[in-house]
């Protein structure tokens, strides 16, 4: 069993997919994509391969998504653009064209009648207490957890610890809510500014992670978005897993639409041998894990 697809071809071949209890974080510098990111993959999850025209569902998952820093009303309206295809600024502004209306359209009657939910948590100084109560509040089965974003949020109990420790503790206790309703959590965390005058490739690695390192600690995979110089003229979307405790590291290709808020899948490889070929090390890293660990 594969177990939850995000129907990113390298990232469910890096993952064999998610298990029940797993935790991922996505690793970015702010600004350069660690919300879109999440958010792309939770709705790639809720589909499950079905899109707009679909008229005999596949199974699809059913999302539970903890908005800390975005509100409700522009979370939804990325949701919306994502599925629909149409750019952000517009739905926003209302300058909609004929076309566009027509494709937000669309989108509203998939969401009717499409029987898998995606449920939007607008939540902030949310601790994993919080989280856990909404959870067990809402008595329903959801198949994964994402909450944007672990750096934002507050410690169960007051701590007078440093930031940096606080940090740790967060992801101790979304692992333990994941653990306990054995299902797979997603969340996001923010890293320290690169290195000055190192190549983009240089400044991937688990010492990036801002504030601790124990952050990752807890996380079965962890991966980071890639920061190039002028990253803004490139069409495609890096990111690498810097840890996998299910195999070894490598790097993944998305294609970006900033506008209409969309990654999407820029996989040449077809086959398992081909895939295979996109990590960089085959390795054992039980050891490198274990050092992390202590």
């Amino acid at each position: 069993d594969r177990g939850l697809l995000t129907n990113y071809s390298f990232f469910d071949f890096a993952t064999n997919g998610c298990k029940p209890a797993d935790m991922v974080l996505i690793a970015g510098e702010s600004g350069f994509g660690k919300s879109l990111f999440l958010n792309n993959i939770a709705v790639q999850t809720w589909m499950q391969g079905n899109d707009l025209d679909t008229v005999e569902f596949k199974p699809g998952k059913n999302i539970i998504y903890f908005s800390l820093e975005m509100p409700y009303e522009d979370c939804f309206n990325r949701f919306i653009c994502k599925l629909a295809g149409v750019p952000s600024r517009a739905l926003e502004n209302s300058k909609l064209t004929k076309e566009e209306f027509i494709k937000v359209k669309k989108a509203l009657d998939f969401i009717k009648r499409y029987p898998y939910q995606f449920k939007i948590v607008d939540i902030v100084d949310a601790s994993a207490n919080d989280i856990e109560a909404i959870l067990t509040e809402y008595q329903e089965e959801f198949d994964a957890v994402f909450v944007d974003y672990l750096g934002i949020m507050k410690t169960n109990e007051k701590n007078d610890e440093a930031d940096w420790l606080k940090q740790g503790v967060v992801s101790y206790e979304l692992r333990a809510i994941a653990r306990r309703h054995k299902i797979p959590m997603f969340s996001a965390v923010q890293l320290n500014k690169k290195a000055a005058g190192k190549d983009s490739s240089d400044n991937i690695g688990l010492n990036r992670l801002a504030r601790s390192a124990t952050i990752a600690t807890h996380a079965t995979h962890v991966v980071q978005i890639e920061n190039r110089a002028q990253e803004e003229k490139y069409n495609d979307f890096l990111y690498h897993f810097i840890k996998n405790r299910k195999g070894p590291k490598g790097r993944g290709e998305l294609t970006k639409n900033l506008a209409c808020a969309t990654l999407q899948d820029n996989n040449r490889a077809n086959t398992d041998a081909e895939l295979n070929s996109y990590f960089i090390d085959q390795g054992d890293i039980s050891e490198e894990m274990e050092e992390l660990e202590l």
